[in-house]
């Protein structure tokens, strides 16, 4: 190497020397430097996050191996940081981030922030400390991040508002209380994950007329919940349980599990709803009695649950998918029934049968069956024995059959309940839930009575429409055997129908009336 070109080396470092001091010395002794290292960091940052972040340095203290600085986050938090920095990238930095708002997502909440920490390390591999206040709770964090990992991670959040996390989180606000939240996790990246993380939500309202605007039920006011939930990550699989309670009713969650990066859920449940009654704020009509099941619920693409309960009595299993909702019932209580759906448990026996209801188009099919149905002694049944004489209390049927369609409210069904000797049948049924009002046709004959006409008006006082040809030409039939005998001849037959022309229908209207 000539000597020319050893001078031409030797000013080309010195030269490349001066350049970095002058950068250096710009970037963080100017204004303008800690302007353009502002944005730097602001960058820098908002890329390991995933997220915007504005960073703007307010003051800014440099030497070759201490730093002090203050900046403002977002127009909003201000960070104090200050000790030690080595030219090689070391560092060992005590932070203090304090402030009454909170700016993040675009979304500006007001609370009061003072949290404490320390970070050590280098930019590659560190460990990161965190204690203090905010978002009305405590918190305590500590973790060890190594390259594009975070280790050892220990979170405690206690007290937290849930209104305010929802927010932050990019969610409507819907939950109005406090949750507690731990974390021990060993190992936390894109590719693996394991750990544990508990929540738990103490007991909270919710905002009423958010979810109604949202979901479009309204809960009542006195509605509460509270949870706890832990979730198990690692071996390439996610697994969880925990319960809900509340006011309505409580499901107990075993043996969850998530697949297929979140997009797969099976989890087995326990269904404990003590009073129906609760619940009619959702299903607009009031039901009454507990209800326990066990099942299971899948998520893949779609929601999909399946389940069986004995709280009526015998085994009801159902299955819902696709907005359809299906159950077959199998010796299911009549009387259950009856008291489940607030009606008087004017009938007893065993029913088999099944049902299905369409959520999306609100349309629902019944059919269920019955060997031993028969009417209990009843006020209903008191009634018709005074108007008519017909105890119901004595009959067993064999043959009873319900079938009954459900569409935008308006019910329309078929009965009837049949024995060797005597049956009852309502037919082109039609009860509309919203007028509740009913028309029905009907047809009997029990214990020398034979009926058959129209029932029609509200279902609280419906009117009775007698077939008065029909009734009269069986009552005329009944008196003509009394005194004569079958085969008696048609004119002894019209004088007696003549007679009973003035005969006093009320009773007979009783009869009909003392089913509804």
């Amino acid at each position: 190497m000539t000597k020319g070109v050893v001078i031409k080396l030797f000013k080309f470092i010195i030269l490349s020397l001066l350049i970095i001091v002058v950068f250096l010395y710009y970037m963080l002794y100017t204004e303008g430097g800690h302007q353009r290292l502002s944005t730097y960091a602001s960058n820098h940052i908002s890329n390991k996050m995933g997220e915007k972040i504005d960073l703007k340095i307010k003051k800014m203290s440099l030497n070759p191996s201490h730093l002090d600085i203050t900046a403002l986050i977002n127009d909003s938090l201000r960070v104090e940081l200050e000790g030690f920095l080595s030219l090689g990238g070391r560092y060992d930095i005590a932070y203090h981030l304090f402030g009454d708002t909170i700016n993040f997502r675009g979304r500006r909440l007001s609370d009061n922030v003072d949290v404490v920490g320390k970070i050590k390390g280098t930019f590659d591999d560190f460990t990161f400390k965190a204690q203090g206040d905010a978002l009305e709770g405590k918190v305590d964090l500590s973790l060890h991040h190594k390259a594009e990992r975070d280790e050892d991670i220990l979170l405690h959040l206690k007290d937290i508002s849930s209104e305010k996390a929802q927010i932050l989180l990019g969610q409507e606000a819907l939950i109005a209380g406090k949750f507690s939240l731990d974390a021990d996790v060993a190992l936390f990246s894109y590719l693996e994950k394991k750990g544990k993380v508990t929540l738990d939500l103490a007991k909270s309202g919710i905002y009423l007329q958010r979810v109604k605007s949202t979901y479009g039920v309204l809960f009542p006011d006195d509605f509460m919940l509270s949870s706890k939930l832990t979730l198990l990550f690692g071996s390439g699989k996610d697994t969880f349980d925990g319960w809900v309670d509340t006011t309505a009713g409580k499901i107990i969650l075993q043996k969850g599990v998530i697949l297929n990066n979140n997009h797969q859920l099976n989890v087995l449940y326990h269904l404990d709803i003590q009073d129906l009654s609760k619940w009619a704020f959702l299903t607009k009509k009031r039901y009454s009695g507990s209800f326990v099941a066990d099942g299971e619920i899948e998520y893949q693409n779609a929601l999909r649950f399946d389940g069986v309960t004995h709280s009526l009595g015998g085994v009801i299993d159902y299955y819902y998918e696709k907005n359809v909702l299906e159950a077959k019932l199998q010796s299911v209580l009549l009387e259950n029934l009856f008291r489940a759906m607030t009606y008087p448990p004017i009938m007893t026996g065993h029913v088999n049968g099944n049902a299905n209801y369409s959520l999306k188009d609100k349309i629902a099919i019944i059919n269920i069956k019955s060997e031993d149905a028969r009417f209990q002694n009843s006020s209903a049944v008191r009634k018709i024995y005074n108007a008519s004489g017909v105890d119901l209390s004595r009959e067993h049927f064999t043959q009873t059959f319900f079938a009954s369609s459900v569409d935008q409210g308006i019910v329309s069904y078929d009965f009837s309940a049949k024995n060797q000797h005597s049956y009852i049948t309502l037919f082109n049924t039609k009860m509309n839930a919203h007028k509740n009002t009913i028309t029905s046709d009907f047809d009997l004959k029990m214990q020398d009575q034979e009926l058959s006409g129209k029932i029609y008006g509200s279902l609280k006082h419906p009117k009775v429409k007698l077939d008065i040809g029909k009734y009269l030409e069986y009552k005329a039939t009944k008196e003509i055997d009394a005194f004569f005998g079958t085969g008696t001849t048609d004119d002894v037959k019209r004088k007696v129908k003549k007679q009973l022309k003035d005969v006093d229908l009320q009773e007979v209207k009783g009869l009909i009336k003392g089913f509804f």
